[in-house]
Order: structure tokens, then C-alpha cells, then sequence
């Protein structure tokens, strides 16, 4: 956490050293639905072609670890995953207003990812891994509170396909394997910071 504020005050530090034009931001974002045991980031690098355009690169963390309780302490069931995409987007300028710009465009992202789940009541354990590749829309906007700095929202829609291997156990015994296939999609909403220089 140091060390994330460290990188974000040194940043901003010197972006007022630069007093030309941007050409590149940063931006850090979470998700909507943040919590302790449950994070969906976004961590990415713009390169400002022109006014109405930019491209961004990123890298999207999310974990989560989760812990469910029934009635019975018996039925209790656990789980923790981890997913990283990485991709690119390329975003047009739709509107300007004031210090307020609409953007929007399409970009194409890679993940993988493992997912682990536990039984106690069944002793039964299932692991997953998983692969997948996706097209995706941006839509959002951002208040430019400074010149290096900007406030965003943005609303992403994709759809992916991915394979999923996955292994199951019982008593320490293993069960059936398998791989799967499919193709889903899927919306998050992303509220984030940018730092520009």
C-alpha cells in the first residue's frame, strides 16, 4: 500500500514539472462491486494520439476469497480464485464538454486464471484453470479536474471464449477430469483515476 502511494505521489509531482502537452497517462481503477475478500482492478498506460483519440494498454487484476456458512456448520463451503487479463483498447473522443469528455470504443483482452472450491460437509474438492481470449466495448467518462489529472467511469461489455480444465477429488482420491469450452459474456463497471504527463 506504501508503495502504491509513494508511485502515485511521485506521479503527480512530476507531471507539474512538465508543463507541455500530455502525451501519456496512467490510470489505476477498482470495480463496483470492491470488497475484502473480493477485488476486480484495472491498472493501465495511455498513449494520447490526438484530441479525439488514445490507446490503452492494461492489466486487470481480480481475486476473490469467499466463505460460505448454512444454517448447519456442516455445509460450510469455501472458495478463492484469481483471474489476470491483459489487453489493449482503442477509444474515441465522442464529446467535450467543459472539463468533461464522453469517450468509447473497442479494444480485445487475453486471461487466464485458477479457481479452487471445497466441500466439508462431502470432503470433496474441485479445481479449475482456465484460458480465454475477447473482444470488448468502453463506454465512459471522465472529469479532468486538472490538467494531469482526470476522474473516470466506464462501462465495458465482452464477450470471451474460454477452455476450462478442471479436476475433481474426493477423500483426497481423484474423480473425474475434464476440459470445457464456452463462450460468455460479460459487463463490469470500472471507477478510476488518471494521472496524465
Amino acid at each position: 500500500m506504501k508503495t502504491a502511494l509513494v508511485l502515485i505521489i511521485s506521479l503527480l509531482m512530476c507531471s507539474t514539472l512538465f508543463a507541455q502537452e500530455n502525451k501519456y497517462a496512467l490510470s489505476f481503477g477498482i470495480g463496483d462491486n470492491f470488497q475484502l475478500g473480493k477485488f476486480a482492478g484495472q491498472i493501465a498506460a495511455k498513449k494520447i494520439i490526438n484530441e479525439a483519440s488514445q490507446i490503452r494498454i492494461f492489466l486487470s487484476p481480480n481475486f476473490s476469497n469467499e466463505q460460505k456458512d448454512e444454517d448447519e456448520p456442516k455445509l460450510e463451503e469455501s472458495g478463492s480464485s484469481y483471474s489476470f487479463a491483459i489487453g489493449a483498447d482503442y477509444m474515441k473522443i465522442l464529446a467535450v464538454h467543459n472539463n468533461i469528455q464522453v469517450f468509447a470504443g473497442p479494444g480485445a483482452s487475453l486471461s487466464f486464471g485458477s479457481r479452487k472450491m471445497e466441500a466439508k460437509l462431502s470432503n470433496a474438492e474441485q479445481t479449475a484453470s482456465n484460458f480465454g481470449m475477447g473482444i470488448r466495448g468502453v463506454l465512459g467518462v471522465e472529469w479532468l479536474v486538472t490538467k494531469q489529472i482526470g476522474i473516470h467511469s466506464e462501462y465495458a461489455l465482452t464477450g470471451a471464449y474460454s477452455s476450462n480444465k478442471f479436476e475433481n477429488s474426493f477423500d483426497g482420491v481423484k474423480g473425474r477430469n475434464g476440459t470445457q469450452s464456452q463462450f460468455s459474456v460479460d459487463t463490469h463497471v470500472l471507477f478510476g483515476v488518471s494521472v496524465y504527463f
